[in-house]
């Protein structure tokens, strides 16, 4: 049986860092991870930070795949001729990356490795 590779990068499916190999997770109980609250207002710092997070997904364009569940929900994301999206799995990054490039192997944003977890 042949190994399935993503036609926009040409990499295997469970090592392609795009998002539709590797949908983004939220996971709602890290809503204040990497945040130092010490009180009512860090929260509500922590929260307003994950608010434009989330409305920056919806600007560009992506979309829940199913209904939120308990403590996550997955997102899509948007269909395009021209790009398509990576997700950098060392910091999480979104790359928006031309049809028929490849991924870079460092991140243009943090500088770490796209293709694997690097702390």
């Amino acid at each position: 049986m042949e190994e399935e590779t993503y036609p926009d990068t040409g990499l295997l499916r469970e090592d392609c860092p795009c998002m539709w190999c590797l949908p983004p997770i939220f996971y709602f109980k890290y809503l204040l991870s990497n945040h130092e609250c010490k009180n009512i207002d860090d929260v509500i710092t922590a929260l307003k930070d994950r608010l434009v997070f989330f409305k920056k997904l919806k600007e560009d364009g992506f979309r829940l795949m199913g209904p939120v569940e308990d403590h996550w929900a997955e997102f899509e994301p948007p269909d395009s001729d021209d790009f398509f999206w990576v997700h950098c799995r060392s910091n999480g990054c979104y790359l928006k990356i031309p049809k028929g490039e490849i991924p870079p192997q460092d991140c243009p944003t943090c500088g770490k490795n796209v293709y694997k977890y690097e702390a």
